[in-house]
């Protein structure tokens, strides 16, 4: 069946003022949303990098205030009476050293043993973390001393690589044994409680390392001949024993340092005076755990407010990390692939993975870090050394004799996460709110289009129904309103159809034969529309009938008058003659009606046909409006008539009553009367 679209829209009018509804919310909701979360990310990077700018300042504090903190010990440290007696007593004591004569070993005996330490033990250890192959050269260059003590205190100490330091006492009957033992275990306990890699008393005359705790291959070597003269620690020594202030403390950088198997390493360092005599170089080897704990928060990065991809780091003035990175502790594999697809050569990621340690080795040349390292503080969105985008704080440390910057920063990708997260929460809660409101809209919707569709309903009811049946009112109150109106209008028209039906009946009697042959032929239809058709086409002819009556009776009036008056009887037939003449013309407006009536009755014919094809609604209420409008005219010409009516009898009267009070003495007064008569019949 086909469906207008007029139709279907009106059908479908509910469901459109619902999804109005629910459009208009969620395209408000979209804007408000998509407002609210860029506000949200802003307000998120605004208190992350708050957050950021907090933990940079507390933590960079912390690590400037733990620098000043071990210059503070170690000038401290070589100021007292203890480490001045150390520095004096061992030094005596290495000097006595004459390897032939103690304990009865010969030369080629500890060099041998410790040769073997340096092929099997030291050396494999150096390879893992070395390119080439020298690793075994530094025994070559050191002294037979140094030998010596380093076969006593290493070689032959019982216990294992890294635990040296355990061994307090050699057995070897010499002075410098008892030296060992007197001050050792004091020198150990500080390591320990403050975390120092290794501790060193130097003799700045010679240059000779005249007392470790830790006993790597660098102890008993001289810094001036010895195979690590060149290193960070055997300038360190050369800046301090040039120095002649009584409190200068120097700290040099992180470089790879062979003897602590090429891991990085840095050293600050203070002279030993005795009185105004230089008598020693104290020297601490720095805590990179110490570091790494400040700046890894104990690897608590997540409760230090970094999330799950914080960190804060430092970067030296060759770009390079001083600190571990939180990606090497946590996921290895993830952060070798990181580096790789940023860059890094496989040779940089071989040493990482050897050492297990990104400082020295981790490049970190990123704009945040250059303008650090050119004074600047601030904070900004960058890709790092991971190619990762992240929100990074940075400032220029006061650390002395060193150029480092610290650096805080924050994954952008977990701050998206975090929005991510909110979002969804948010959509979750959107939905349940449209699934309520599109419940709602559904409802509202129908309280709105229900007076519509009932209209609809009711005038459909009409329409379809040949006789006037009250509409059965529904219970909503506008729809109720509206079905109570259309039911008055309707019983209206159905009163005046039953009050024009009588005379409409009796107008239809008295027509013509041909016209009821015709009717019989086609039946009038028992439409109200048809009825109404050939009911208002009728009603002209009776119309005309009244005025035909109207101008008889006045007629008669006259001819009575003038048979009363003898002497003007020939005027009187002349006037007859006249009324008769204008009652021809009446005769023959009368039959023009009659013609109209007829035409009128072809119009209902062409009208009922056009019913029978059923033709669209709307056309017939059209046409009952103009046959309502045709009505209208009739009653205002019938109006009319009646005015031009009174008027002419009016007129007559008045020439009655001249005739009769003058006589017929005035022809040219009566003449000009009845010429006024007959302009208003030819007006009529």
């Amino acid at each position: 069946m086909f469906i207008n679209k007029n139709d279907w829209h009106e059908k479908s009018l509910r469901l459109k003022i619902a999804a109005i509804f629910c459009l208009v919310i969620i395209f408000s909701i979209a804007g408000t949303s998509l407002y609210s979360y860029q506000q949200y990310k802003s307000h998120l990077i605004k208190t992350k990098t708050e957050q950021l700018k907090s933990i940079r300042s507390a933590k960079s504090r912390q690590i400037e205030a733990y620098f000043k903190q071990i210059r503070n010990q170690i000038e401290t440290l070589s100021e007292s009476i203890m480490v001045i007696d150390a520095a004096n007593e061992f030094k005596q004591a290495y000097n006595e050293i004459r390897p032939s004569n103690i304990n009865g070993l010969s030369n080629n005996e500890y060099e041998l043993g410790l040769y073997e330490y340096y092929k099997n033990e030291f050396s494999p250890r150096v390879q893992r973390n070395k390119t080439d192959n020298n690793s075994i050269s530094p025994y070559v260059n050191i002294s037979s001393t140094a030998k010596y003590l380093q076969y006593q205190y290493i070689f032959s100490n019982p216990n294992p690589t890294s635990k040296k330091d355990k061994l307090s006492f050699a057995k070897d009957q010499s002075n410098y044994s008892d030296v060992h033992q007197r001050y050792h275990d004091i020198f150990r306990k500080f390591l320990i409680k403050f975390g120092y890699y290794d501790i060193f008393i130097v003799d700045p005359d010679s240059g000779n390392i005249l007392y470790s705790v830790y006993k790597e291959v660098d102890y008993a070597t001289s810094l001036m001949t010895g195979p690590y003269k060149d290193s960070n620690l055997g300038r360190l020594f050369r800046e301090v024993r040039a120095s002649n202030r009584k409190d200068f403390v120097k700290l040099i950088d992180f470089e790879p340092y062979l003897p602590s198997y090429n891991q990085p390493a840095s050293f600050i360092g203070s002279p030993i005076y005795d009185g105004d005599t230089k008598v020693g170089i104290l020297i601490f080897q720095m805590p990179i755990d110490e570091i790494n704990s400040i700046m890894t928060s104990d690897e608590n990065w997540f409760l230090e407010g970094l999330g799950y991809s914080g960190e804060t780091i430092l970067v030296g003035n060759d770009y390079k990390m001083r600190s571990q990175s939180r990606f090497l502790i946590e996921d290895p594999q993830k952060y070798y692939q990181d580096i790789a697809a940023n860059g890094a050569d496989k040779n940089t990621i071989d040493h990482i993975k050897k050492f297990k340690s990104a400082i020295l080795l981790q490049e970190v040349d990123t704009p945040a870090t250059e303008k650090a390292l050119n004074g600047g503080l601030g904070e900004d969105i960058i890709k790092d050394y991971r190619n990762q985008e992240v929100l990074i704080a940075y400032l220029p440390l006061n650390i002395a004799d060193v150029e480092w910057v610290f650096i805080a920063k924050y994954d952008v990708s977990e701050l998206l996460d975090e929005l991510a997260k909110l979002s969804l929460n948010t959509l979750m809660g959107v939905l349940i709110f449209l699934l309520v409101f599109f419940s709602f809209a559904i409802f509202f919707s129908r309280n709105i289009s229900f007076p519509f569709e009932t209209l609809k309903r009711y005038s459909a009811t009409l329409l379809k129904n040949k006789s006037f049946h009250p509409l059965n009112l529904s219970h909503h109150k506008l729809a109720n309103q509206l079905g109570a109106n259309i039911n008055a209008i309707g019983h209206s028209i159905h009163q005046h159809l039953i009050n024009l039906e009588p005379i409409l009946k009796g107008q239809l009697l008295n027509a013509s034969d041909q016209t009821s042959n015709q009717h019989l032929s086609n039946p009038l239809p028992f439409n109200k529309l048809d009825n109404a058709t050939v009911n208002i086409s009728n009603h002209i002819g009776l119309i005309n009938q009244r005025y035909n009556m109207i101008l008889t009776s006045l007629i008669r009036q006259t001819q009575i008058q003038n048979e009363n008056k003898n002497n003007d009887l020939q005027r009187a037939k002349f006037d007859l003659n006249n009324f008769q003449k204008m009652n021809q013309n009446i005769a023959a407006a009368a039959r023009e009606n009659k013609l109209i009536a007829t035409i009128n009755d072809k119009i209902a014919q062409q009208v009922s046909v056009f019913i029978e094809q059923q033709k669209e609604i709307k056309k017939e209420l059209i046409n009952v409006n103009n046959n309502v409008d045709d009505l209208i005219n009739e009653h205002v010409h019938r109006d009319l008539m009646k005015r031009y009516i009174k008027d002419f009898g009016t007129q007559i009267t008045t020439t009655m009553r001249k005739i009769r009070r003058e006589g017929i003495e005035n022809k040219a007064d009566i003449k000009s009367k009845l010429e006024e008569m007959d302009h208003i019949f030819k007006r009529m």
